[in-house]
């Protein structure tokens, strides 16, 4: 799904649609890993869960093998741990905790695959976004976690990381597929649906219609148990695009959702050729952006 950019340092991008609360996440991650993740944020480390742990826990599965990625180096985490093990060339550091063995990479990027598993050659880095990028299924290229204190006592404040879009990985629907087991994506996009407070939509006009992906994203959701009465708000980039409002309106009406009329919202971006930055800093589209967003959360409250 397309995002509207917003303004203001209490907002950060993520996926327009189904948005997690990272502190719900936090208490699906094992005491443990969050001791790891303290440690190197203390530190002033970026760190995060990654990977199928991750999925499985939204899945409301029984996750194992956690999984963190980090800013730091590993010999900066190998000082930070005693006992722990600076493994191989690729990064990854083994600690122990409680008796469970837990891996903690280096943010990398990767090279040159000979046999399309293993990289040749291999980049440490400090972007998560290119830490992701390289793993193999856009559910998985997830992350939750923080960056590191630069005071001390700060508080680190967690965040849900999917700059792939995992809808992405979201079969064609077909109502023969609607059944147990569901496929991994649509379970994970269901599971983010159900443990959602609400929904922000927005999404461009394609031929006067919404775009495939949407709706498709959408009829995912129509005979599950978790999205009627969800509060749902749609921010709009264009007051051209009546059909497809109109449409998508129709739509969720019909799938039982709550619109929020108070957080409607259309910005006349069409032909403007702006960018996040320059809304951000346009009084009047910030304005409107900001009182939209506190309408929803008046209303989620």
């Amino acid at each position: 799904m397309a995002e509207l950019p917003v303004p203001g340092p209490e907002l950060t991008p993520g996926r327009a649609a189904g948005s997690l609360d990272p502190e719900r996440i936090g208490r699906l991650v094992p005491e443990p890993v969050l001791d790891l993740l303290a440690t190197l944020w203390a530190a002033g480390h970026a760190a995060y869960v990654v990977g199928g742990s991750l999925r499985d826990a939204l899945l409301g599965r029984t996750a194992k093998d956690w999984d963190l990625a980090t800013a730091a180096l590993p010999e900066q985490t190998v000082e930070l741990f005693p006992g722990a093990v600076y493994e191989n060339r690729f990064g990854t550091v083994a600690v122990r905790r409680g008796g469970e063995r837990y891996e903690i990479t280096t943010f990398r990027s990767d090279h040159d695959y000979a046999d399309f598993r293993r990289p040749h050659r291999v980049e440490f880095g400090t972007s998560l976004e290119a830490d992701l990028a390289r793993r193999d299924f856009t559910v998985n290229a997830m992350a939750w976690g923080g960056s590191g204190r630069s005071d001390a006592g700060a508080t680190v404040e967690t965040v849900l990381i999917d700059p792939f879009d995992g809808l992405a990985d979201l079969p064609p629907f077909n109502p023969d597929h609607d059944v147990e087991p569901l496929p991994s994506a649509v379970a994970l996009w269901r599971g983010e649906i159900a443990i959602s407070d609400g929904l922000l939509i927005s999404s461009p006009e394609y031929a006067r219609g919404i775009p495939g992906s949407l709706k498709n994203a959408l009829d995912w959701l129509v005979s599950s148990e978790v999205f009627p009465g969800k509060p749902v708000a749609l921010f709009h980039a264009s007051e051209r695009g009546v059909a497809m409002q109109a449409s998508l309106r129709l739509i969720l009406e019909t799938m039982s959702a709550k619109l929020v009329e108070s957080a409607m919202l259309t910005v006349p971006l069409l032909g403007t050729q702006t960018d996040a930055a320059a809304i951000a800093s346009d009084d009047a589209h910030a304005d409107k952006i900001r009182e939209a967003l506190k309408a929803y959360a008046r209303f989620l409250a």
